[in-house]
C-alpha cells in the first residue's frame, strides 16, 4: 500500500554541497554537505522543529532518498538555515557524489548539477517524521 504524499518542498543548492572542502585549510571530511534551507524556501510546519527553545537540537526525521540507503536528518545551523544528516554530515555528500558519478571528496560544480539535469532536490512528506528525497 502506498502512503499519500502530504506535501512537497523543493530546495535549491548553494555552497552546502561542498561544505567539507574548505579554502582556508580547515580539516573536515571532504564529503560533508548540507542542503540550504533559506527563508524564502521555508514552509511553516513542513519539517519538525524543536518546541522548547531550551532544547539543543531540532528533532530528527527519517529520509528515504532515491537510489541510496535511508538516513536521519534534522534542521540545523543558526536560524534553522540548513538541512543535514544527523549521524554524519558526510552521508549527504556521499549521496550526491554517487548520484553525480564523481569520486568521494570531489568539489561539486554547478555545471555538474546542470549536466546531471537537476539543480535542486525535492522533499516529499509522508508523515511528521518520514520524508523522501528526490534528486
Amino acid at each position: 500500500m502506498t502512503k499519500r504524499i502530504k506535501e512537497t518542498a523543493k530546495r535549491c543548492f548553494g555552497s552546502g554541497l561542498n561544505w567539507g572542502i574548505r579554502k582556508d585549510g580547515t580539516k573536515r571530511e571532504h564529503d560533508q554537505a548540507y542542503i540550504p534551507y533559506n527563508a524564502k524556501d521555508k514552509k511553516e510546519g513542513f519539517f519538525p522543529l524543536k518546541k522548547n527553545p531550551c532544547e539543543k537540537n531540532n528533532p530528527i526525521f527519517k529520509v528515504v532518498p532515491n537510489g541510496f540507503d535511508p538516513f536521519f536528518m534534522r534542521i540545523a545551523q543558526q536560524g534553522n538555515k540548513g538541512i543535514h544528516t544527523a549521524e554524519n554530515n558526510s552521508l549527504l555528500g556521499q549521496f550526491f557524489r554517487k548520484k553525480l558519478g564523481v569520486p568521494s571528496g570531489t568539489f561539486i560544480t554547478k555545471e555538474m548539477l546542470e549536466n546531471y539535469g537537476k539543480t535542486y532536490v525535492a522533499f516529499r512528506k509522508y508523515s511528521k517524521d518520514l520524508f523522501t528525497l528526490e534528486f
